[in-house]
């Protein structure tokens, strides 16, 4: 006669990769929509799978005797989810900049914001309807060596309140900006732009 414990352990496995799965769907789905709906969405995914790894190793240390590399399945498919989240998130959100490229680019290239001064202030810029669909906020400042910066913001949500682009017309973000001051991270999209997060 078979165990209980050795029947549900196979249906166990397989919630916990399931698990596993659905973080990974879950995390490229809010890389994709950043918007606090999205987040709050997702969010249970997050917990879920933080118990299904948690799970995994519990299951690891119980079951390894008895069958062996099995065992370590569920906790190998929660590793790989990690990675393999994080991943598909940044090959995601580098598609999806790619994708809006034309459409921060025209912004940046509007009359108003090329004619700003060295040492005009942050000034927020109104977004057209055609641009509304990718984002939520714009601004312009020119600093006083004469770099134009725009930001372009299209992700909200918590605990990463603000996240989107940063367009410098010098490829660096001066020191004594408004914006400099606005962004923990920072990392380089392409020559120009970056992407931006507090």
């Amino acid at each position: 006669m078979t165990h209980p414990s050795s029947r549900s352990f196979p249906r166990l496995s397989l919630g916990i990769v399931a698990i596993a799965m659905l973080w990974v769907v879950g995390s490229v789905s809010f890389a994709v929509w950043k918007t606090p709906e999205v987040q709050l969405a997702t969010m249970p995914l997050f917990f879920a799978y933080v118990a299904a790894a948690i799970a995994s190793l519990v299951l690891l240390m119980r079951k390894w005797r008895r069958i062996g590399w099995r065992a370590a399945i569920p906790l190998l498919a929660c590793i790989a989810a990690w990675h393999g989240a994080r991943i598909a998130r940044d090959a995601a959100g580098d598609a999806l900049f790619a994708r809006n490229l034309p459409v921060y680019e025209s912004v940046v290239m509007r009359p108003e914001v090329q004619a700003l001064a060295p040492g005009a202030e942050l000034q927020e810029l109104p977004l057209r309807d055609a641009e509304r669909a990718d984002l939520w906020w714009a601004a312009a400042e020119r600093t006083p060596d004469g770099t134009l910066l725009v930001e372009l913001l299209n992700g909200r949500g918590f605990p990463v309140k603000h996240s989107g682009f940063l367009y410098s017309s010098s490829g660096r973000i001066p020191t004594d900006s408004r914006m400099a001051g606005h962004w923990s991270y920072r990392c380089t999209m392409r020559p120009h732009w970056f992407c931006v997060s507090d």
